[in-house]
């Protein structure tokens, strides 16, 4: 997606490092980072998908492939992302919009 950078709710998601911009769905996460050494809380947004991937875990972990279950070759931390929230969702997991399990 390219958009203006005044668009940009941040340079950096937490997670892939790719822009985040205000028209993507998008949560804003709490994160302990190091600046000069020491540790900081700050507000940072991340896409929907980079943190539901953290939750749900990778493609292969979600196969049962471990310990070897990491994101699929040749895929960006975005891309293997959206593969491992779209693997999650086609095997039940709740879809945007629709209440899930314990809604």
């Amino acid at each position: 997606m390219s958009l203006p950078p005044c668009q940009r709710l941040e340079p950096a998601c937490l997670y892939c490092e790719e822009p985040v911009y205000a028209v993507e769905p998008h949560k804003i996460v709490h994160a302990v980072l190091l600046e000069n050494g020491k540790p900081t809380g700050r507000r940072r947004a991340a896409h929907r998908e980079c943190v539901l991937r953290e939750v749900v875990g990778s493609v292969g972990c979600q196969r049962g492939e471990c310990p070897n279950c990491g994101d699929p070759p040749g895929m960006s931390r975005r891309e293997a992302a959206r593969a491992a929230v779209a693997f999650w969702e086609a095997a039940g997991g709740p879809r945007r919009g629709k209440p899930g399990p314990r809604s």
